[in-house]
């Protein structure tokens, strides 16, 4: 009996489910599946793993992808992770005080930007993240992103300040 060998896993394929994750974890607290101890923890979760997406992103992926020639591509969704990252730290101080009305409207506003952010981004760069980076690079990155994460103190930067990127 042969076995066929497993397709390649595609870099694209694995930030992706990432962002849906982070996606099903926001809409399983707004529509508190699970009761409202589980949607909380969903929440924190999903605030979680979106700063590691970011950092994975900023640290890793976009590097690459601007010495390729995403220049204007990367710094468009930097602009948008700068948000998101703003948006989480006001819905992290809003959870130190669990079942305030702050929180839902924060996780609302968080879900807007969010859709908004990989609308664009899905199409403009996971689409083409195979095309651009070379096999090596690919599979770099995918064993980077199975040991990455953020740094403790670690921080969006703001692209639209000089000197950054």
């Amino acid at each position: 009996m042969t076995h066929d060998p497993l397709p390649p896993v595609r870099l694209s394929v694995v930030l992706e489910a990432g962002c849906r994750t982070i996606e099903q974890h926001i809409d399983d607290y707004l529509a508190r599946r699970g009761g409202p101890t589980v949607a909380a923890r969903r929440l924190g979760e999903a605030v979680a793993a979106l700063r590691e997406h970011i950092y994975v992103q900023e640290e890793l992926v976009f590097p690459l992808l601007r010495e390729a020639g995403m220049e204007g591509p990367v710094h468009a969704m930097s602009l948008d992770h700068y948000q998101l990252w703003e948006t989480l730290d006001r819905l992290d101080a809003d959870l130190a005080t669990p079942g305030t009305p702050d929180v839902r409207t924060a996780a609302r506003i968080l879900q807007a930007e969010l859709d908004r952010h990989t609308s664009t981004e899905r199409p403009v760069i996971l689409a083409h993240v195979e095309d651009t980076l070379t096999e090596r690079q690919q599979a770099t990155l995918l064993n980077q992103l199975s040991h990455a994460h953020t740094p403790p103190g670690w921080t969006c930067a703001d692209p639209s300040e000089p000197g950054q990127l």
